[in-house]
């Protein structure tokens, strides 16, 4: 992907460079998507994700883009907020999701295609966001999981070995960074992920995370996590290495 980048009202963007015109640090705003009728809060996540449609921004666009706010979590969340310390562009956590995204894009794996990211300067502080492209008419596995309604879980297993097999550590695999739609299994949510050479190490921690994440959520409604529907998933995980 050809990416751009633009200083804008004190703001760092960057974005891909067959967008039809150049996004501002207004257009991370959702407030300004709100003003125009073209937003949609979706729950979850520890900054909340709003849903926009992308014709508001030009009329050539179709479909719709999340946009994502990056905030702390973990012990420091109540101090820092939404606010990471200052360090070069490139290093940003929006800067690397966003050219990792761009890199998977251009190796065909399942994860969304990156819009635009904004770096906004304050003092030693800076505060960052993502958007991408909607996965339309997708539901993650932690609300097909919670609805009890049936899985693909190969299918799951074999998206996840995929990315695997390119490389693609997810440092935060879980249930609700995965979604499964009519076009396939698509992972979210690539913060802190890199590729690497691989490795059946690190890939197994990303694996046992997932595990983690299903017990925990089976938990919360009482259940257990369905050992058969495990074994399909690392059944599709070892096809596609």
């Amino acid at each position: 992907m050809r990416s751009s980048i633009q200083r804008r009202g004190g703001a760092l963007i960057l974005a891909d460079a067959q967008l039809p015109e150049v996004l501002g640090p207004e257009h991370f705003d959702p407030a300004w998507w709100a003003a125009r009728g073209a937003s949609d809060r979706i729950e979850g996540g520890r900054g909340g994700v709003v849903e926009l449609r992308a014709q508001a921004f030009h009329e050539s666009l179709s479909g719709r883009w999340v946009l994502r706010h990056y905030r702390r979590g973990g012990s420091v969340a109540s101090a820092m907020g939404d606010r990471y310390l200052r360090t070069p562009a490139g290093m940003t956590r929006a800067f690397r999701e966003w050219r990792l995204l761009a890199q998977c894009v251009e190796l065909n794996l399942p994860v969304p295609r990156p819009v635009a990211c904004c770096v906004r300067p304050s003092g030693i502080f800076v505060r960052q966001d993502l958007i991408t492209w909607q996965v339309p008419d997708a539901v993650s596995l932690s609300a097909i999981f919670g609805a009890g309604t049936p899985v693909d879980w190969e299918a799951v297993g074999r998206a996840i070995g995929c990315c695997h097999a390119a490389g693609l550590d997810h440092a935060d695999l879980n249930a609700h960074n995965i979604l499964l739609s009519p076009q396939g299994v698509v992972l979210l949510d690539l913060d802190r992920g890199r590729l690497r050479v691989p490795d059946l190490r690190w890939q197994e921690g990303n694996l046992r995370r997932l595990r983690r994440s299903l017990e925990k959520l089976a938990g919360s409604l009482g259940n257990e996590v369905d050992e058969a529907g495990w074994s399909a998933l690392l059944r599709g995980h070892r096809s596609a290495l």
